[in-house]
């Protein structure tokens, strides 16, 4: 990822959840229980550090099933305040440098991502690691 100066942005990487499997498939459904994309760890090594802003900014308590909090975060996110609480979901705000550092993380699990880059430019590197064996993946041999 490479990430730059963000003029009047709330984000430089938006909120979102990570997927292993980057076809357009989102679910299927099989004997009436839909089976979605496989999930994972993510894993980011940074490689050059902004001067100014690009936190890593995760809800640890927001999954993919609460849509309603997802859109309130993405309704109410304030990048002048990114440690502010919404609708009683609370920010684990990364501000440390990340240049040289790995860092593993749930991104398939929980709503996440990266505040805008006010000064400098910030690189990292970004992994996708499966929770299962791609052979016992429910999703299409293609992300295998």
């Amino acid at each position: 990822n490479i990430q730059e100066k963000v003029q009047n942005g709330k984000t430089s990487l938006g909120f979102h959840f990570d997927a292993i499997d980057s076809s357009s498939l989102s679910s299927t459904e099989t004997n009436g229980e839909k089976k979605y994309q496989v999930k994972g760890a993510t894993g980011v090594i940074g490689i050059k550090d902004c001067i100014k802003g690009g936190e890593r900014i995760v809800f640890p308590t927001v999954n993919r099933q609460h849509i309603d909090k997802v859109t309130s975060i993405l309704k109410d996110y304030n990048p002048t305040s990114p440690k502010s609480v919404i609708n009683n979901c609370i920010p684990e705000v990364t501000e440390e440098p990340i240049s040289g550092v790995l860092m593993l993380f749930n991104g398939g699990n929980v709503l996440h991502c990266v505040s805008a880059v006010q000064e400098g430019e910030r690189l990292a590197s970004v992994f996708l690691f499966s929770e299962e064996k791609p052979s016992n993946s429910s999703t299409n041999m293609n992300s295998a």
